[in-house]
């Protein structure tokens, strides 16, 4: 007979800062972004080594309070992901969010602040 081989989650995750919430402020080191399937297409989602943070974070549906050093990752809406794209792996960024902006048309648009230190 051979070893019952058991499904799992497929791992654990790191703790997924909230972002789109009024006030909320996030600075830490990039360290990479990955794609992932919504039912909205590919999304993007970033990693960063937390420094500092003034936001919710969440894993596996509770929230959590992330030390120091640890690693969250986040969705960045399009604006965000444009800004995050000029920014090297390894930079530090500052991130804060400013809240909605003006559409011309469609949904109005989650604007952020992304300074890069260095």
């Amino acid at each position: 007979m051979g070893t019952k081989i058991h499904a799992t989650s497929g791992g654990t995750f790191a703790p997924t800062a909230n972002i789109k919430q009024e006030g909320a402020t996030l600075k830490g080191t990039l360290l990479g972004a990955r794609d992932v399937k919504t039912k909205f297409g590919m999304k993007p989602v970033y990693k960063l080594r937390v420094i500092d943070g003034e936001c919710t974070f969440s894993q596996g549906g509770k929230e959590v309070s992330p030390e120091v050093g640890a690693e969250v990752e986040f969705f960045a809406p399009t604006l965000l992901h444009n800004q995050l794209a000029q920014v090297p792996v390894g930079k530090i960024v500052d991130i804060k969010y400013l809240g909605l902006g003006k559409s011309s048309k469609g949904n109005a648009p989650h604007t952020f602040d992304v300074t890069m230190e260095g």
